[in-house]
């Protein structure tokens, strides 16, 4: 058997409690077949849209607790196929108690 030199059709990341800091990795070609990813309780503060560009398959998307202040990457048009988002951000005035679900 050959040695793998890539990961083929990853289709789960928990990823939760890394001391992640960018989501810059999941522009891999390794992630094209996610459809679901943990990131809850990293220290993400922002996500540019450009990282999510091949998540064609995502459907669900956790980051709690994870220092997030904007939702704007949500609004780029890149997660078609995303279901179900639980985010919880820093205060905003946009959201009174912090938290959203995308559905």
């Amino acid at each position: 058997m050959p040695p793998c030199s890539r990961v083929d059709r990853v289709s789960e990341l928990y990823l939760a409690d890394n001391s992640i800091i960018s989501t810059a990795f999941l522009q891999s070609n390794a992630f094209t077949s996610l459809v679901y990813i943990d990131l809850s309780y990293n220290q993400i503060s922002d996500i540019s849209a450009d990282h999510f560009s091949k998540l064609n398959s995502l459907m669900e998307l956790v980051m709690a607790k994870g220092g997030l202040v904007s939702l704007d990457f949500l609004s780029s048009g890149g997660l078609n196929s995303l279901m179900v988002a639980y985010l919880t951000i820093s205060p905003s005035p946009h959201l009174s108690n912090g938290s959203a679900v995308v559905v």
